[in-house]
């Protein structure tokens, strides 16, 4: 699949950062709302935390470590 046809295919089902963050860019928020409007959210920022689930952290058979929540 490429990214184009990824991208159509989760246009409305709010998948899109999550693609954005892995691919290493930064998210452009350029519509209205409570937010900075035209504020670009980099992937490292501390804002960007996607959690582990804790049953993939208790099959998991080394150690796995919480994404951490701060700068």
């Amino acid at each position: 699949m490429t990214k184009k046809e990824r991208t159509l295919e989760l246009a409305y089902q709010a998948e899109r950062s999550y693609d954005v963050y892995r691919n290493g860019r930064a998210l452009t928020r350029l519509y209205p709302g409570p937010h900075n409007a035209m504020e670009a959210v980099q992937p490292a920022d501390y804002r960007v935390v996607y959690y582990i689930p804790q049953n993939a952290i208790n099959s998991y058979p080394g150690t796995l470590t919480q994404n951490p929540t701060s700068n």
